[in-house]
C-alpha cells in the first residue's frame, strides 16, 4: 500500500515513517536530518576524552535508523520520544563496549604486571597495590582499584598519551608506538616520561589518603 505513496515533506509524520520503514531514501533522509540534532545532544553528553566524537555520532545515527526501523504508531509514543531513547540506548551500549574494552586490558596480569619503562621496575600493580595481598577482599579491591586507575588516567592523560601507554600495555616497541600514533619516536619518549610522573603522582595521592 505504501509503494503507491510518494514521498511528500507534508505528509503526517507516521506516514512518512511509514515510507521510511519500507526504504524510501527520501523519507530516510528526511528523518534523519529533522531529528539528527538528539544525536548531537546525547554526543556531546555522553563524549569522554580519549574517545572518538566522530565513531560516538555514528552510533548515534544507526540508533536512530533503529528507531525508524522499529518505531510502530499503534505501539510507541511520538516518535521524537522513541528516537530519544533508541540513540541514548545505542549510545550508551557503545560507550560500555569501550568501557569494557579498556578494562580487559588493564585487567590482564602480563600487561599489569610489565614495567611501565625500560629502566624502572615500577608496574601498574605497584601503583594500585598498597600490601593489599594478604587481605580476603584484595581481589575485589583490586579490581576497583584499576577501575579507579583507569578514571584517572582517561582525565589526566593527554589523548598521546593514553595511547603511547594502551599500546605500550599490548607490548608494542616504542618504534612501533610511534609508526602507530604517527608521531617522531621522540615523543613518545616523552609521553610516556610524562605518563610516569602523572602515575607516580597517582600512586602519592594514593598514599597520603591511606593514613
Amino acid at each position: 500500500m505504501n509503494s503507491h505513496i510518494h514521498f511528500n515533506k507534508n505528509l503526517p509524520l507516521f506516514k512518512i515513517i511509514n515510507l521510511a520503514q519500507n526504504n524510501n531514501y527520501e523519507a530516510i533522509e528526511f528523518i534523519i536530518k529533522k531529528f539528527k540534532y538528539i544525536i548531537h545532544f546525547y554526543a556531546k553528553k555522553y563524549y569522554l576524552p580519549h574517545s572518538s566524537y566522530e565513531d560516538l555520532l555514528q552510533e548515534g545515527y544507526i540508533g536512530l535508523y533503529k528507531a525508524i526501523k522499529d518505531y510502530d504508531h499503534n505501539k510507541n509514543d511520538s516518535f521524537k520520544t522513541f528516537a530519544f531513547l533508541c540513540v541514548k540506548r545505542n549510545m550508551i551500549s557503545s560507550i560500555k563496549r569501550e568501557n569494557r574494552k579498556k578494562h580487559k586490558i588493564f585487567n590482564e596480569s602480563t600487561s599489569l604486571n610489565k614495567s611501565l619503562f625500560k629502566d624502572s621496575k615500577v608496574n601498574l600493580f605497584d601503583i594500585i597495590e598498597n600490601n593489599k595481598s594478604n587481605n580476603p577482599e584484595y581481589h575485589f579491591i583490586k579490581d576497583e582499584e584499576i577501575n579507579n586507575l583507569l578514571k584517572y588516567l582517561n582525565n589526566e592523560l593527554s589523548d598521546l598519551e593514553y595511547n603511547c601507554l594502551i599500546l605500550y600495555l599490548k607490548d608494542y616497541s616504542y618504534k612501533e608506538i610511534a609508526k602507530k600514533t604517527k608521531v617522531h619516536l621522540k615523543a613518545v619518549t616523552n609521553a610516556m616520561y610524562r605518563v610516569r610522573k602523572k602515575t607516580k603522582r597517582y600512586k602519592e595521592y594514593n598514599c597520603i589518603n591511606s593514613f
